[in-house]
């Protein structure tokens, strides 16, 4: 747990030692994080939203290609949330058949997909932990597989290339440069603040 939490803190010196080692193919490890995130529900706590930052700086350094890495990247990112779609999808209905009372809460999945889908998928791109949730809910609510793969290219192509955009424009300012590991830790916090108002709306409610 030390190492994600070194990670999630420090990651320009991880990937400056990734670019060292494999050069190029440090893109392969950058997409492999993508897809864990994005593609499973085990790995809510890899550094997404700061990880594309820091990329885009290494991308405007010239240690890493812009157009390349950002192809890659939102191909990972598409395939994950099409992993989690089809994981929820096929436990979706496998439940609801063995389990009728979990019809009520299908229904409810249902209902807001039919009503929400669309910008669940692409919002839920930039939310920690709701980013892997939610292509699962969307298999889970048998959202039309169609509309939820026009989304997600749409949500991961906007979440890739913002990030690493942004990172490219101000990643060379001296007060990033100085403060590069705060930026990281702001940047992780400023994500977190959508899931924490959700969360403290929701039992306000109740």
């Amino acid at each position: 747990m030390s190492y994600f939490v070194d990670l999630l803190s420090h990651f320009d010196s991880h990937l400056h030692g990734w670019c060292a080692a494999y050069g190029t193919w440090a893109i392969a490890l950058l997409a492999l994080i993508i897809f864990a995130e994005t593609g499973t529900l085990i790995f809510p706590f890899l550094p997404g939203d700061s990880m594309l930052f820091v990329v885009g700086i290494f991308c405007a350094a010239g240690h890493l290609p812009f157009t390349l890495t950002a192809v890659v990247l939102v191909a990972a990112a598409v395939a994950g949330d099409l992993l989690n779609y089809s994981v929820g999808r096929y436990c979706g209905t496998r439940l609801v058949r063995r389990w009728p009372w979990i019809c009520s809460g299908h229904a409810m999945a249902n209902a807001h997909f039919a009503r929400h889908g669309s910008k669940t998928i692409v919002i839920a791109r930039f939310v920690p932990v709701l980013r892997g949730f939610a292509p699962f809910a969307a298999g889970f609510a048998t959202m039309s597989s169609q509309r939820f793969l026009t989304y997600n290219v749409l949500g991961g192509a906007l979440w890739v290339l913002s990030l690493m955009s942004l990172g490219w424009v101000i990643g060379d300012h001296p007060w990033v440069r100085q403060n590069l590991s705060r930026t990281i830790l702001l940047i992780i916090v400023v994500s977190l603040i959508p899931t924490v108002l959700g969360l403290l709306r929701r039992r306000t409610v109740a």
